[in-house]
């Protein structure tokens, strides 16, 4: 019995010992040929027997590394040896190192150090999608911070094989539409917001919620076979490191919204009063909301866009964290021309000189 209790303590310890252990990954760049990808350099742990080689695109990764602070050194035949002191390793985290190699001495200053418990690197991804068993691409919040995108659904275009479509808002994955794809938020399926379709609008997904977006082109286990040019998964974010906030707000005009005779007369709903924070509040049965309420449009002067985000996140002890982060926006939008409406292929209605007035207000919160 004493020996059983041993094993059980010896693999418990063994366990807990287990999981004190973090990565480092990153990539490497050849600084005599423009900084191409560097392949097959070595990347070592000093003092250790941990180490790797990069790979055809230059990356590379060292899992199970345990907790401690160490001086990395990466080489290649012909090129000068640099040595990274002070890499502090965490444990359940990531930390990337990306630098370049030349023939003549390289100055530390050029090496990037970070550590990341959230996965949403464009080398973390790299590596991610090389492990895939599918065809599998993602793009990070990282990446799509430094392409300017501001929502899911233009995020998905920035991958190759995908379009999209401004007129519906539909995305195309392989020349596929809306009832060929399937939407997840982290590996859960989501409802649609609109009846007629079967996918919800990625728009509604600021990049500021988003870690990640993943798109499998192909079958999977992993996958729901309701889908047969793509499954878009998006990945929530989560608190990196201690703590984190922030605050911003955005002011801008549409000219079009703005132009004269339309900015000073604006035509908004009759209902907009029953909107509090981009939420429908009014307690009146449906039927009431329809005979009982005017239809006669309102107006409104100098319809302004805006948009104001709040984050906040910590950490309190060793592993609860909290995350918050909630952003709304509303944006106004005028066009005119000709209305044609199409039943079966044919036209049965048309205005030669329509109006459209649009105003959308989209309020989106993350609590994690």
């Amino acid at each position: 019995m004493k020996k059983l209790f041993a094993q059980i303590l010896f693999f418990f310890s063994a366990f807990a010992f287990a999981q004190e252990t973090g990565t480092i990954a990153g990539a490497l760049s050849d600084k005599e040929m423009n900084n191409e990808p560097l392949p097959f350099a070595n990347v070592t742990v000093k003092n250790t027997s941990k180490g790797t080689t990069s790979d055809f695109d230059g990356l590379y990764k060292i899992e199970n590394i345990p907790t401690d602070i160490y001086t990395i050194v990466v080489s290649f035949i012909g090129y000068e040896t640099v040595e990274i002191p002070n890499v502090k390793v965490e444990a359940n985290k990531v930390t990337e190192i990306n630098t370049g190699l030349g023939a003549s001495a390289a100055a530390l200053d050029e090496v990037m150090i970070t550590t990341v418990s959230r996965r949403d690197s464009e080398v973390a991804l790299l590596l991610d999608q090389k492990d895939a068993v599918d065809i599998k691409e993602s793009i990070g919040s990282q990446e799509l911070t430094k392409l300017g995108v501001s929502d899911a659904a233009t995020a998905t275009t920035k991958i190759s094989g995908v379009s999209s479509s401004e007129a519906s808002g539909d995305v195309f994955v392989r020349g596929l539409g809306d009832r060929y794809l399937y939407t997840t938020l982290n590996g859960m399926p989501i409802p649609s917001d609109d009846i007629e379709r079967k996918n919800i609008d990625l728009s509604l997904f600021p990049t500021r919620i988003v870690q990640s977006v993943s798109i499998s082109k192909t079958y999977s286990s992993a996958n729901s076979a309701d889908q047969s040019s793509g499954s878009v998964d998006i990945s929530s974010r989560s608190l990196v490191g201690l703590q984190e906030f922030g605050f911003g707000t955005q002011v801008g005009l549409n000219t079009n919204a703005n132009a004269e005779g339309i900015g000073s007369n604006f035509k908004r709903t009759a209902n907009e009063s029953d909107l509090s924070l981009g939420f429908h509040s009014k307690d009146i049965s449906t039927k009431d909301a329809i005979t009982d309420q005017t239809w006669n449009a309102q107006s409104t002067n100098m319809p302004i866009n805006y948009q104001y985000s709040l984050t906040a996140g910590k950490k309190i002890g060793e592993k609860f964290k909290v995350f918050f982060t909630g952003s709304q926006s509303s944006k106004f939008e005028y066009s005119e021309g000709i209305f044609r409406q199409f039943e079966r292929n044919r036209r049965n209605v048309e205005f030669t000189d329509a109006s459209l007035y649009n105003n959308t207000i989209n309020t989106t919160g993350l609590l994690d």
